[in-house]
Parts: C-alpha cells; structure tokens; sequence
C-alpha cells in the first residue's frame, strides 16, 4: 500500500470582510505512508484547523486534499462520515470517552456501530489491548482510570479498526510526564508495527520529538520543517531551537523531559 497524503493550495478563513481571520493560507504539504508527522507552531497559528479539514471535519474554501488520489474535499458529507469510520482513527486531549460504558465497551465502540462480526471484535479487541499492554483494564469503569489509562484506551479506541491515519490534537496536553512518555511508546509502536499514518499537533517538544519529521506553521503557512536524524534528543533540540526561532518558545513544556 502505497497511501499519500497530498494537500494542495488549502486555504481556510473565518469571518467576514474586515474581521476576516486568514487561518490557513495557500498551504501545500505531502505526508507519505507510514509517516509520524508533527504540526507545530504557535496558539493561533492553524495547527488545528488544519487536522480538522485533513480529517474531513471541515472544508477548506479552496484547494484539494488528495488522499489515495481522492479529493476528499469533493465528497458529500455522509460520504466524508463513512471515510472518517473506515479510513481515520482520532485521540483527542480531552479524551472523549463514554462514562456510562466501562473500557471494553469504548474501545470496540466503532467497530459495534460499524456492525462487524462479533469475532472480528473480539480479535481486535484482543489484540489492542495486548499491543497497548492494558489487558488488566478491560473490564474497568472509566471513572476509575487515570488519566494517562484514559488516554491509552482512548488510542486503543481510535485504532481498532486499523485506521490508515491516525490524527491525534494536543494528545499529551493532559498527562504528566510518565504517562506521555507511555503514550508516545504506544503511537511509536502502532506506526511502525501497522505501518499507520499519524499527523499530531502538539505545541510541545518533547511529545514532538517521538515524530519521523515536524512541519511548523506560523499564520497559516509553513514556516519549516526538521527531519528526525535518527537521534531522539538531538531532533529535541533541533525542535527547540525551531520554536525560539518561530517565536515559540514559550508554547512547549521542557518539564516532560526531566
């Protein structure tokens, strides 16, 4: 599978005449498959109206976004639903998880509302929860989770039906230290084992630092971009050095890295 993201000239506005808020600007980008890309950059700068249209939870008011040489920007909206149910999985910092149903129930959640067998659930479900190391989990009510089992349920949610891209606004924001280093392991691992696609905005650099390439973007365009070299820390202090430049640096949390 040779998967490409590919957006073209996107541009995205708020408002009207005078109060006009340009968010995206003629933005183009290419993310391969298989890629653990971060969108970076400062509060206002598009990050995440830019993985709401990539994502089909809005339209840019021009462009194409091709994904599989589809332009999905063309597609109808129950069209756009039936792609995000099979093609998208999505981890959100506020978790979105349903408290009247206990961790079993939310994490096959789509696969039930897509009505797949019940064996194909149960081997999904089995294998999720093997991969994210939560098996002792299963049957526990949200309320009694951490936030740091929270969010990895809510991963184990977004990735059962074996998504092509996985996107995934502020995943970290909520979690101390322990438990973002445990989430970005798990994403680590489900992007190179299922060969996922993940696009992550993040405003901080250590959760960064776990991507195969950082684009920054400042009032709606690209500002840069920094490739891994392979070498977790040096590509940490490569992304710093790109926020002070961007004017940034007061956007992340140094502290996840002690």
């Amino acid at each position: 599978m040779t998967m490409q993201i590919v957006v073209k000239n996107i541009s995205k506005d708020f408002g009207k005449k005078r109060s006009t808020v340009h968010a995206i600007k003629d933005f183009s980008l290419k993310v391969d498959h298989g890629e653990f890309l971060g969108i970076m950059g400062p509060s206002g700068a598009g990050k995440t109206t830019l993985l709401n249209m990539l994502s089909t939870n809005a339209r840019p008011d021009h462009g194409e976004i091709l994904i599989d040489g589809q332009d999905i920007t063309q597609m109808h909206d129950h069209q756009q639903a039936k792609y995000r149910r099979k093609k998208m999985g999505f981890i959100y910092q506020s978790f979105e998880l349903l408290d009247s149903l206990n961790v079993k129930e939310n994490v096959i959640l789509p696969l039930a509302l897509s009505r797949a067998n019940k064996k194909l659930i149960e081997e999904r479900f089995n294998y999720m929860m093997h991969l994210l190391n939560i098996e002792n989990l299963s049957n526990r009510n949200i309320d009694e989770l951490s936030l740091g089992q929270r969010q990895i349920v809510a991963a184990a949610r977004a990735l059962i039906n074996r998504p092509e891209i996985l996107f995934a606004d502020e995943p970290t924001g909520s979690l101390d230290s322990k438990s973002a280093t445990i989430l970005l392991n798990y994403m680590q691992l489900v992007n190179q084992r299922e060969k996922t696609t993940i696009l992550m905005a993040t405003h901080d650099a250590f959760t960064a630092s776990y991507c195969s390439r950082v684009v920054f973007i400042k009032d709606g365009v690209i500002f840069s971009e920094i490739v891994n070299p392979g070498n977790r820390d040096q590509f940490f202090e490569q992304i710093i050095n790109m926020q002070r430049t961007i004017g940034g640096g007061s956007y992340f949390n140094v502290s996840q890295n002690n």
